[in-house]
């Protein structure tokens, strides 16, 4: 009988380790884009630094993709099929951090490189948005909320790795 109590106690033990030190974006069903209320889930996210302009100022891009998104999204030719949203923004920051609410950008949710005469991108920004990004080392979690040009509500949250970039 102690036996079996031991062996229960173990399993219980190690079906219940806690995951949220996994930094494993793939296996994180938390990290979404959300356009009204369809859910469709991240996997990898680019972010990309301009500058500073002549102000100090950076115009920073987030990229969030699927698992297929190129991390050279935004240096190379690249081959991508999938759903993207394209985030930009400007800080004062060099590692981009911080609350904006001046956001811009788009979100297509079946991108195509291979065919852009079927590009379906629909715009954001001309309403109130809001991005939140805070990070440590090449961890982010990134919050954003807008309505896109078509009145749908978009929401982005993201937390894990995000391969960066200096586009000067």
């Amino acid at each position: 009988m102690k036996k079996l109590l031991l062996l229960s106690a173990l399993l219980i033990f190690a079906c219940s380790s806690d995951d949220s030190n996994n930094n494993d974006n793939n296996n994180n069903p938390d990290n979404l884009l959300t356009v009204s209320g369809q859910q469709y889930p991240i996997a990898k996210g680019v972010l990309q630094f301009y500058g500073p302009d002549e102000d100090g100022t950076y115009e920073n891009y987030l990229v969030f993709g699927e698992s297929t998104l190129p991390d050279n999204i935004f240096i190379d030719e690249y081959t991508y099929q999938g759903y993207y949203i394209d985030i930009g923004y400007v800080s004062s920051d060099s590692d981009g951090t911080g609350v904006f609410t001046d956001v811009f950008g788009e979100y297509d949710l079946f991108y195509d490189s291979t065919n852009q005469d079927e590009e379906n991108w629909i715009g954001f920004g001309d309403v109130s948005s809001t991005l939140s990004i805070t990070n440590s080392g090449n961890i982010y979690t990134v919050e954003f909320n807008t309505v896109d040009e078509n009145g749908n509500s978009v929401e982005v949250y993201y937390n894990g790795n995000i391969n960066t970039y200096n586009g000067n």
